[in-house]
């Protein structure tokens, strides 16, 4: 079969569904249907991953929040235990001396 000829016709006067149906091999099409029957196989199989992969990264989202959360809830307590220690030293010095009247002590510390 040439190019300028299919089945004793010019191809200039073919329209191109009638060329594809004059060079079909039947064998093509079950290979085609193998082949696509496979990549739609994988595509719902990929499709399916992806549902599952999009959850599981919601799911680590919400516990990444949930844990940075927690990590400044945690750091803002450091900072006043800090806070409430720096202050206790420098009372435990001044009541050493007895600088600081002890009621002045006792409202400082509740």
């Amino acid at each position: 079969m040439s190019l300028s000829s299919v089945k004793g016709q010019d191809v200039d006067e073919l329209s191109t569904i009638d060329m594809l149906g004059a060079v079909h091999d039947p064998k093509m099409e079950g290979d085609a249907r193998n082949v696509l029957t496979i990549v739609l196989a994988q595509r719902d199989r990929l499709k399916l991953r992806v549902g599952v992969l999009e959850e599981e990264l919601m799911a680590e989202k919400t516990k990444q929040t949930v844990l940075q959360t927690e990590i400044e809830k945690v750091r803002d307590d450091n900072v006043k235990l800090y806070g409430k220690i720096k202050f206790l030293q420098s009372c435990g010095k001044f009541i050493k001396l007895g600088s600081v009247p002890a009621i002045a002590y006792s409202v400082a510390v509740m």
